[in-house]
Parts: C-alpha cells; structure tokens; sequence
C-alpha cells in the first residue's frame, strides 16, 4: 500500500527570506507540492518570502489557493472542506504538502482550518514553526516582552480594546486593519495615563513603518500591524 502524504504548515516569519528558519526551507524544499493561500503569485507574500530563502521553486509544484477574509459561516466551512479535498488529493498520492503562511502556523493561520479536517480524515499533519509577526516586531523596536516576568497578552482586532488594556503586563495587538482607529484613540489615552506604546507596520519588509507613539499610528495602516502597550 502507497504510504499517504504528510501535510505541513510552515511558518514563513514577518516577510524577509532571511528571517525563515532552516527547517523552514528544508521542510519546502523536501515536499512535493507546495500550497498557498492566495489567489496568484504577485498577490501571495509568503509566495516572494519562500522563492527569496528556497531553491528550486521554478520546478516545484506550486498550488495557489485564495482565502476568503469574509464569508458567511456555513459558505466557509463549505470552502475550506473544498480546500481539504484537494489537500488529500494529493496527500492519497503519497505527495507530503507544504502550506506556507505568514509568521508561525500556531498563531492565527489559515493552515488550522484545513489541517483540522485532513487530520479528522485520518491523514498525517503537522508543523514547523515560524518567527511570529509580533516577535519580529519587539525585537525590530527594541523591546523585550515579559520583563520581570509580567504577563503577555495576544489580543485580536476584534477583542474589547479597553477590557485589554486594563490587563497586567504587556499587551500586543495583531491583526488591526479595521479597527486602527478606535486602537489609536485607546492606546493615545493609554499614553495620558503614563503607559507607554510603539508599532511596526510590515515587519522587515520594504514598506516596513516604525511608530513610538500613538498619535503617529496612520488612520489607514492596513492589516499588517503590530502594536505594543506596555
């Protein structure tokens, strides 16, 4: 009997090739197809990141797959059941598949939602990690977080921003393209209060923006921000 494929998330880092892992490249140079979640190569980030790190990607089978950012719940769970079937198509052929994404496959991926169900499906999964977009960035600012062992907290855009400011330690917001204005308007009140903040737009990437107070955050900073109050 053919031994199936193993499907792997990969993590990718912040964006600069540099920044990849070793196992990274290696896990993507070794596998026989790589999948990522994009429409086409020129709008897929983790597409140039991986072509920037790994040889070989112009013979490589590469499988372009776009993820919607908004659909109805039962429209998603529908899409990503047909995102796994192709997977396992694959995966049944003996094919190991590589899903690249952005930062770390534990943190906030797409990679959970396909793997969840190939795994139910009885097929092998699993991961290699990748630099998170908000280590990236405190080491890009100069920050250390957690300094004399206070919390950390990981919040989403779509969290109460105010409930989370209120929380001991340091407080890393991610995935803020939508609600960066109402952030800004918390964490410049944050500032009054002596707390003090800082933010990255683009880690390590050309179009890469540095802020180190809050009424510096641009109205229109898209999805690609991190932002630490401390």
């Amino acid at each position: 009997m053919m031994k199936k494929g193993t499907f792997i998330g990969v993590g990718t880092g912040p964006g600069d090739p540099d920044l990849m892992t070793l196992k990274a490249v290696k896990t993507i140079e070794a596998s026989n197809v790589v999948m990522f979640p994009a429409g086409d190569r020129e709008s897929c980030r983790a597409y140039k990141t991986v072509c920037g790190a790994c040889s070989g990607m112009e013979d490589k089978e590469c499988v372009f797959e776009p993820f919607p950012m908004k659909m109805e719940r039962d429209e998603l769970a529908a899409f990503h059941e047909r995102v796994a079937d192709r997977v396992m198509d694959f995966l049944s052929e003996g094919k190991d598949v590589a899903f690249p994404v952005i930062g770390d496959p534990g943190v906030y991926s797409t990679y959970d939602y396909i793997a969840r169900i190939v795994k139910q499906k009885g097929y092998e999964t699993r991961r290699v990690s990748g630099i998170p977009s908000f280590i990236a960035s405190a080491a890009r600012l100069d920050m250390s977080l957690g300094d004399d062992g206070r919390p950390i907290h990981i919040i989403p855009g779509s969290f109460d921003i105010d409930k989370a400011l209120k929380l001991e330690g340091t407080v890393v917001f991610m995935k803020n393209g939508k609600n960066i204005a109402g952030l800004k308007e918390a964490l410049e009140r944050y500032e009054k209060e002596g707390g003090r903040t800082a933010g990255v737009y683009a880690c390590s990437l050309p179009e890469e923006e540095i802020v180190r107070k809050a009424c510096d955050i641009p109205d229109d900073w898209g999805y690609l921000n991190v932002l630490i109050a401390d």
